[in-house]
Protein backbone atom coordinates (compact mmCIF):
# COMPACT_ATOMS: atom_id res chain seq x y z
CA UNK A 1 0.00 0.00 0.00
CA UNK A 2 2.92 2.39 0.68
CA UNK A 3 4.59 1.66 -2.63
CA UNK A 4 1.29 2.22 -4.42
CA UNK A 5 0.85 5.62 -2.75
CA UNK A 6 4.46 6.50 -3.57
CA UNK A 7 3.82 5.59 -7.22
CA UNK A 8 0.61 7.61 -7.24
CA UNK A 9 2.51 10.72 -6.12
CA UNK A 10 5.82 10.30 -7.97
CA UNK A 11 4.69 8.94 -11.34
CA UNK A 12 3.02 12.32 -11.85
CA UNK A 13 6.16 14.19 -10.78
CA UNK A 14 9.00 12.27 -12.44
CA UNK A 15 7.34 9.69 -14.68
CA UNK A 16 6.67 5.98 -14.39
CA UNK A 17 10.10 4.75 -15.54
CA UNK A 18 12.01 6.95 -13.07
CA UNK A 19 9.64 6.03 -10.24
CA UNK A 20 10.03 2.30 -10.93
CA UNK A 21 13.82 2.67 -11.12
CA UNK A 22 13.88 4.37 -7.70
CA UNK A 23 11.75 1.59 -6.22
CA UNK A 24 13.98 -1.09 -7.78
CA UNK A 25 17.07 0.54 -6.27
CA UNK A 26 15.27 1.03 -2.95
CA UNK A 27 14.67 -2.71 -2.74
CA UNK A 28 18.33 -3.44 -3.56
CA UNK A 29 19.56 -0.94 -0.95
CA UNK A 30 17.26 -2.32 1.75
CA UNK A 31 18.31 -5.90 1.00
CA UNK A 32 21.85 -4.83 1.94
CA UNK A 33 20.62 -3.74 5.39
CA UNK A 34 19.38 -7.22 6.35
CA UNK A 35 21.28 -10.11 7.90
CA UNK A 36 20.89 -13.81 7.03
CA UNK A 37 17.76 -13.98 9.24
CA UNK A 38 16.16 -11.09 7.32
CA UNK A 39 16.58 -8.77 10.32
CA UNK A 40 18.26 -5.32 10.28
CA UNK A 41 22.03 -5.90 10.39
CA UNK A 42 22.76 -2.73 12.40
CA UNK A 43 25.37 -1.54 9.91
CA UNK A 44 25.67 1.99 8.62
CA UNK A 45 25.18 2.76 4.95
CA UNK A 46 25.93 5.91 3.02
CA UNK A 47 24.20 7.19 -0.09
CA UNK A 48 25.61 10.38 -1.55
CA UNK A 49 23.69 12.69 -3.88
CA UNK A 50 24.30 16.13 -5.28
CA UNK A 51 22.02 19.06 -4.50
CA UNK A 52 18.72 18.79 -6.42
CA UNK A 53 19.60 15.27 -7.63
CA UNK A 54 16.44 13.59 -6.31
CA UNK A 55 17.57 12.53 -2.82
CA UNK A 56 14.11 13.18 -1.35
CA UNK A 57 12.31 11.01 -3.90
CA UNK A 58 14.89 8.29 -3.27
CA UNK A 59 14.65 8.25 0.51
CA UNK A 60 10.84 8.34 0.32
CA UNK A 61 11.04 5.34 -2.02
CA UNK A 62 13.24 3.58 0.50
CA UNK A 63 10.74 4.28 3.30
CA UNK A 64 7.79 3.07 1.19
CA UNK A 65 9.63 -0.14 0.29
CA UNK A 66 10.83 -0.68 3.87
CA UNK A 67 7.26 -0.43 5.15
CA UNK A 68 5.62 -2.54 2.44
CA UNK A 69 8.22 -5.31 2.68
CA UNK A 70 7.99 -5.21 6.51
CA UNK A 71 11.77 -4.67 6.80
CA UNK A 72 11.26 -1.71 9.15
CA UNK A 73 8.29 -0.22 10.99
CA UNK A 74 9.83 3.02 12.26
CA UNK A 75 11.89 5.70 10.53
CA UNK A 76 13.80 8.48 12.23
CA UNK A 77 14.22 11.08 9.50
CA UNK A 78 16.78 13.74 10.34
CA UNK A 79 15.33 16.31 8.02
CA UNK A 80 16.73 19.77 8.54
CA UNK A 81 19.07 22.06 10.41
CA UNK A 82 16.40 24.75 10.69
CA UNK A 83 12.62 24.77 11.02
CA UNK A 84 12.03 25.72 7.37
CA UNK A 85 13.95 22.69 6.09
CA UNK A 86 12.25 20.44 8.64
CA UNK A 87 8.79 21.66 7.58
CA UNK A 88 9.67 21.13 3.92
CA UNK A 89 10.64 17.52 4.62
CA UNK A 90 7.52 16.96 6.74
CA UNK A 91 5.35 18.21 3.86
CA UNK A 92 7.02 15.81 1.42
CA UNK A 93 6.69 12.90 3.85
CA UNK A 94 3.02 13.68 4.46
CA UNK A 95 2.38 13.91 0.75
CA UNK A 96 3.25 10.20 0.42
CA UNK A 97 2.46 8.70 3.82
CA UNK A 98 -0.52 10.66 5.10
CA UNK A 99 -4.01 9.17 4.70
CA UNK A 100 -2.91 5.58 4.07
CA UNK A 101 -5.52 3.22 5.51
CA UNK A 102 -5.90 -0.53 5.73
CA UNK A 103 -8.94 -2.40 4.39
CA UNK A 104 -10.83 -1.63 7.61
CA UNK A 105 -10.26 2.09 7.15
CA UNK A 106 -7.74 2.41 10.01
CA UNK A 107 -4.81 4.75 9.43
CA UNK A 108 -1.66 2.64 9.23
CA UNK A 109 1.06 5.30 9.31
CA UNK A 110 1.68 8.29 11.56
CA UNK A 111 4.13 11.11 10.97
CA UNK A 112 5.38 12.82 14.11
CA UNK A 113 7.87 15.62 14.63
CA UNK A 114 10.39 15.24 17.43
CA UNK A 115 8.64 18.15 19.20
CA UNK A 116 5.20 16.48 19.03
CA UNK A 117 6.60 13.12 20.09
CA UNK A 118 8.25 14.74 23.12
CA UNK A 119 4.85 15.88 24.35
CA UNK A 120 3.56 12.31 23.83
CA UNK A 121 6.36 10.42 25.53
CA UNK A 122 4.53 9.78 28.79
CA UNK A 123 1.55 8.43 26.85
CA UNK A 124 3.51 6.47 24.26
CA UNK A 125 2.19 3.19 25.64
CA UNK A 126 -1.33 4.39 24.86
CA UNK A 127 -0.51 5.62 21.36
CA UNK A 128 -1.86 2.94 19.01
CA UNK A 129 0.79 3.63 16.39
CA UNK A 130 3.43 2.24 18.72
CA UNK A 131 1.46 -0.95 19.35
CA UNK A 132 1.32 -3.98 17.07
CA UNK A 133 3.33 -5.02 14.06
CA UNK A 134 1.36 -3.34 11.29
CA UNK A 135 1.58 0.27 12.44
CA UNK A 136 4.25 2.39 10.82
CA UNK A 137 5.79 5.52 12.32
CA UNK A 138 7.95 8.26 10.82
CA UNK A 139 9.53 10.76 13.22
CA UNK A 140 11.10 13.86 11.69
CA UNK A 141 13.93 15.33 13.71
CA UNK A 142 15.56 18.73 13.57
CA UNK A 143 19.33 18.32 13.45
CA UNK A 144 20.32 19.82 16.77
CA UNK A 145 21.44 18.42 20.10
CA UNK A 146 18.22 19.29 21.98
CA UNK A 147 16.05 17.34 19.55
CA UNK A 148 18.44 14.38 19.58
CA UNK A 149 18.37 14.48 23.38
CA UNK A 150 14.55 14.44 23.33
CA UNK A 151 14.58 11.37 21.08
CA UNK A 152 17.10 9.59 23.32
CA UNK A 153 14.84 10.33 26.30
CA UNK A 154 11.90 8.94 24.35
CA UNK A 155 13.78 5.71 23.69
CA UNK A 156 15.18 5.38 27.21
CA UNK A 157 11.78 6.06 28.83
CA UNK A 158 9.98 3.45 26.71
CA UNK A 159 12.35 0.47 26.44
CA UNK A 160 9.63 -2.14 25.92
CA UNK A 161 8.25 -0.32 22.90
CA UNK A 162 11.62 0.32 21.28
CA UNK A 163 12.95 -3.18 21.88
CA UNK A 164 10.21 -4.48 19.55
CA UNK A 165 10.40 -1.91 16.77
CA UNK A 166 12.67 -2.14 13.73
CA UNK A 167 14.17 1.30 13.23
CA UNK A 168 15.71 2.82 10.13
CA UNK A 169 17.55 6.14 10.53
CA UNK A 170 17.83 8.42 7.49
CA UNK A 171 19.92 11.58 7.73
CA UNK A 172 18.87 13.88 4.92
CA UNK A 173 21.08 16.66 6.24
CA UNK A 174 24.46 14.96 6.20
CA UNK A 175 26.06 18.04 4.65
CA UNK A 176 27.69 19.05 7.91
CA UNK A 177 29.62 15.78 7.99
CA UNK A 178 29.72 14.91 4.32
CA UNK A 179 32.56 14.08 2.03
CA UNK A 180 35.05 16.88 1.48
CA UNK A 181 34.35 18.04 -2.06
CA UNK A 182 37.52 20.11 -2.04
CA UNK A 183 39.80 17.23 -1.05
CA UNK A 184 41.40 16.89 -4.50
CA UNK A 185 41.91 20.65 -4.80
CA UNK A 186 43.57 20.79 -1.38
CA UNK A 187 45.79 17.83 -2.28
CA UNK A 188 46.88 19.49 -5.54
CA UNK A 189 47.68 22.74 -3.74
CA UNK A 190 49.76 20.85 -1.17
CA UNK A 191 51.64 18.98 -3.94
CA UNK A 192 52.37 22.25 -5.76
CA UNK A 193 53.61 23.86 -2.55
CA UNK A 194 55.87 20.87 -1.91
CA UNK A 195 57.38 21.13 -5.42
CA UNK A 196 58.25 24.80 -4.94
Amino acid sequence: MYIEKYKEVYCKKIGTDSTNEILKRSYEILEETLDENRQPNKQTGLLVGKVQSGKTSNFLGIIATAFDKEYYDTVFLVGGIDNDLLRQNEERVNEVFDDISDDRGYMTCAVFSSASIKSEKNNLNQNRFFQGDNNKVIITILKNSRHFSDILDLINNNPLIWSKRKVLIIDDEGDQGSLDGNANTKKMVQQNETKQ
